[in-house]
């Protein structure tokens, strides 16, 4: 039995991808053209607009007013299946980067600063073993009995050498006994400075006449020495006495005297 209803499809259209069959009853359409208005058979919708059929040449155009990207190469890319932009040329060859010889420059400052750091060392330990057989020597050297012998800020003159005494002090509270016997030496200390300089009897060392070294014993310093705290001004002098502890029988040889604990030092012979 023939329908009668009248089929209107939308024909294809490139890049719309929705697509709707409208149907119209066949009566409204005889209701319509009884008033003089044929509608067409066929309606597009595109972009929720209907428009008239319109036949296209070629299926694949976009309508007229669209772009067409469908032949466009990807973004930033070369077209397919084509030759790079710029004559079609591939790059040439980067060559090959050359070795670079500042490591070398490097190792041999290295050297250089390491053979200077030697040599300076070198010649400061030259120095230092030159400064201390002059001091050796000196020491070595005594000057005879009661002349002025000078270190530093001092001069030095030895007055007198007592016999050896087993205990020293007035004062009941301040005697000292030695383990063996005491040396007294009493000395003439004068600062020939220019500024005030302190006197430290432990800076000073005896010798006996083997070349053994025996050092000021300062609690019998005290007690021979009544005023023995303070500094010697320029051109002042301070007679002190110095005290040294020996195994009974020593036979001093000379004494040796320093202006500080880090000066050369100088022998003056006792006999």
């Amino acid at each position: 039995m023939p329908s009668n209803r009248l089929e209107v499809r939308a024909t294809p259209i490139s890049g719309v991808q929705n697509r709707a069959i409208h149907r119209m009853p066949t009566t409204a359409g005889a209701a319509l053209s009884e008033f003089g208005w044929n509608p067409p058979n066929e309606f597009r919708m595109v972009d929720d607009r209907r428009i008239g059929r319109t036949s296209l040449s070629n299926p694949q155009e976009p309508p007229q007013g669209q772009p067409n990207f469908g032949n466009q190469p990807p973004y930033g890319g070369q077209p397919y299946g084509g030759q790079p932009y710029g004559g079609g040329q591939p790059y040439p060859p980067q060559p090959p980067a050359k070795k670079s010889k500042v490591w070398l420059w490097v190792l041999l400052g290295v050297l250089a600063l390491i053979l200077v750091v030697c040599g300076g060392c070198v010649a400061v330990f030259n120095k230092a073993g030159d400064e201390m057989n002059e001091s050796s020597a000196k020491a070595s050297s005594a000057a005879p009995a009661g002349s002025e012998v000078r270190d530093g800020k001092f001069a030095f003159v030895v007055t007198e050498v007592d016999p050896p005494v087993t205990t020293v002090g007035d004062n009941q509270f301040s005697q000292k006994t030695a383990q063996g016997e005491y040396i007294l030496v009493r000395v003439d200390v004068t600062n020939i400075g220019s500024e005030a300089q302190s006197y430290f009897g432990d800076n000073q060392k005896l010798i006996d006449t083997a070349g053994k070294e025996y050092a000021n014993d300062t609690m019998a310093e005290f007690a021979v020495n009544p005023d023995l705290t303070g500094q010697i001004n320029p051109g002042n002098k301070k007679s002190v006495v110095i005290a040294f502890d020996v195994p009974t029988g020593t036979q001093p040889a000379a004494i040796v005297f320093h202006d500080s604990a880090f000066s050369n030092g100088v022998r003056v012979a006792l006999k």
